[in-house]
């Protein structure tokens, strides 16, 4: 099992800029709000494996951090996985996961590729309530999924 580092930070995020908001209040004005704001995260590819295609991601909400675990499809082997962006709305932590060419020099067998991978994103001043992720512009968790496991 190979284990390559592709984002790995903790005072800079790469791919991830969230502020905190402000919103209405009364008589329009413009009152800040202590809106979640991302302050570091990690990505790593924990393992690549020959694989029947079956994307999915679960995710573990704390109340300062999400950990977010999956697998994505790799079309050859000669492909791993990077985290593409990451952003918040409404709310919703919006996560997205891609895969591309690796830069290995090894021999590329045209079968499909489980990728496994984890990232972990820290908040402040607390974590956002929900997640959606996807992989490769397709949703593979959403709110409502049961791969979410709520604040603890």
């Amino acid at each position: 099992m190979r284990r390559r580092t592709v984002l790995r930070s903790v005072g800079t995020v790469v791919g991830c800029a969230v502020t905190a908001g402000s919103v209405s209040a009364g008589g329009g004005q413009r009152v800040a709000v202590d809106a979640p704001t991302l302050i570091g995260c990690s990505f790593s590819v924990e393992g690549v494996a020959p694989g029947t295609g079956a994307d999915q991601a679960n995710a573990t909400i704390g109340e300062n951090t999400i950990e977010l675990t999956g697998t994505i499809t790799g079309a050859t082997s000669c492909h791993t996985a990077q985290l593409a962006s990451c952003r918040i709305a409404n709310g919703n932590f919006i996560v997205a996961v891609e895969t591309v060419d690796s830069d290995d020099d090894s021999v590329c067998l045209p079968n499909l590729t489980e990728i496994t991978y984890q990232a972990d994103f820290q908040f402040e001043p607390a974590s956002p309530q929900r997640i959606t992720v996807f992989h490769d512009d397709t949703p593979v968790l959403r709110p409502d999924s049961s791969g979410v496991t709520e604040r603890t």
